[in-house]
């Protein structure tokens, strides 16, 4: 596998705890031949022992990417590359997210209960 000579920086933009919801930005590299980037995460903190998955392949252009699939209490890295054919720039610098527990707020309780005979 060939290795093109451009980079992609990516940058952690937002983060939903609400929505449960990443946002992963970074800014295209410009050459004529790259086709799309691709986007990998770890399940696991960027410093720690682990395998990268492909979540997301995006065409050329695309400068964001949403991950809906992160869970609450874990933690998360990604890197990204662009492709050009079957040719992939190297990888990234690497993002960090870990997603903090969600309490649910309480449902309130009724309020001034009484009996009347």
């Amino acid at each position: 596998m060939k290795r093109l000579l451009f980079a992609v920086l990516l940058a952690l933009a937002s983060f939903s705890a609400f929505a449960a919801t990443a946002t992963l930005t970074w800014t295209n590299a410009v050459d004529a031949r790259i086709d799309g980037t691709r986007i990998e995460r770890k399940d696991a903190a960027c410093a720690a022992a682990g395998s990268f998955v492909k979540i997301n392949s995006v065409v050329v252009g695309v400068a964001t990417v949403p991950d809906s699939t992160i869970l609450d209490g874990k933690t998360y890295c990604y890197r990204a590359r662009h492709a050009a054919g079957l040719e992939f720039s190297a990888y990234s610098n690497t993002a960090e997210l870990i997603v903090p527990v969600t309490v649910p707020t309480a449902i309130p309780a009724p309020l001034n209960l009484r009996i009347f005979n």
